[in-house]
């Protein structure tokens, strides 16, 4: 389940996101360009060719340089979304090397998990019985806080911090509230208030800019290795821009958190609205809510009817005595 993939089909991209996500592979382009004019790999770097490279871009030359670059961005969408499919700890084909290669990281994350679950329980006893010291309550409300980044069911961990970070987005509204998010999602957006999907919009907007900014600096970290791997002393660029692909992705762990609290924010909210725009009754406690929303998922995503009545509610007195 891809939260993201979920959202870019029920919400409406504005220009801004549709401009910020060609910035990363088009500067990584650029970085390249720039690498092969300053003489690589043939011969040392030299910034001196690079100004003179950039001087001599005029009028036609400059429109092609945009073209190229527009093309050539374009042309390494797949391959960025490969690598952003990686750091969301997911391997486009299960059997690969690649996932057999994460799959060591993936059962460590579920030890993690363990071990922290465990000891959050041992500080819950200690505080409960009044005995703890006050770095074990703040290392209680630390755990606390770690366990709601990690998906709650063992099935969902994956390799990587940001796809837990979005595993656990993506298992919030089933377990509290027996929703399916890939069911419910798209129709509780349409239905909640133009300034909630405006929020939710922008916040999703920077968790994928941050995540295709973080793949397109590890392919340009890539690739400038490669280029300059003759010219020792020239590596330190690489290394600079894996350095920024390393914030760039610690950036979309932050925006990945705004993004699931913005999802649980909705779900908390606005969720009785979808009884409201389906015509059903609305349920009168925390467990018939669920049983209700299980059945209703069962509904609209397999069609099959579990006994749902619709309650069409009364017109306003005004309106049923002028059209009597």
């Amino acid at each position: 389940m891809d939260p993201l993939a979920l959202l870019r089909s029920s919400a409406a991209v504005n220009t801004r996101g549709q401009l910020r996500r060609q910035v990363p592979a088009a500067a990584i382009v650029f970085l390249i360009a720039a690498l092969l004019a300053s003489g690589a790999p043939a011969r040392s770097p030299s910034p001196g060719r690079v100004l003179r490279w950039a001087e001599g871009l005029k009028g036609v030359e400059l429109t092609l340089l945009v073209l190229t670059v527009a093309a050539v961005s374009l042309f390494l969408q797949p391959v960025l979304n490969y690598i952003a499919d990686v750091l969301k700890g997911a391997s486009p084909s299960p059997g690969s090397r690649l996932s057999r290669l994460l799959n060591p990281l993936r059962y460590r994350r579920r030890r993690e998990i363990e071990y922290q679950r465990q000891r959050l329980q041992e500080l819950a006893s200690r505080i409960h019985g009044g005995d703890s010291t006050s770095e074990e309550t703040a290392e209680f409300s630390a755990l606390d806080v770690a366990l709601s980044r990690w998906p709650a069911r063992y099935e969902y961990v994956l390799p990587t911090a940001l796809g837990n970070l979005l595993a656990a987005v993506d298992d919030y509204p089933e377990l509290r509230y027996g929703m399916d998010v890939r069911v419910t999602l798209p129709r509780l957006r349409s239905v909640a208030p133009p300034e909630v999907n405006k929020q939710l919009d922008d916040q999703l907007d920077d968790l994928q800019f941050s995540i295709e900014l973080a793949a397109a600096l590890i392919l340009g970290a890539g690739a400038s290795a490669c280029l300059l791997a003759s010219h020792p002393l020239w590596l330190l660029l690489p290394i600079c821009v894996l350095l920024l692909a390393w914030l760039a992705y610690r950036n979309a762990l932050a925006a990945g958190v705004q993004y699931g609290e913005g999802v649980r924010v909705l779900f908390d909210l606005y969720r009785f609205r979808l009884y409201e725009a389906l015509r059903m009754q609305l349920p009168d406690g925390v467990e018939a809510e669920k049983e209700a929303n299980k059945e209703m998922t069962l509904w609209l995503w397999r069609g099959f009817d579990p006994g749902i009545s619709y309650h069409h509610p009364l017109p306003p007195p005004g309106q049923a005595a002028s059209g009597s």
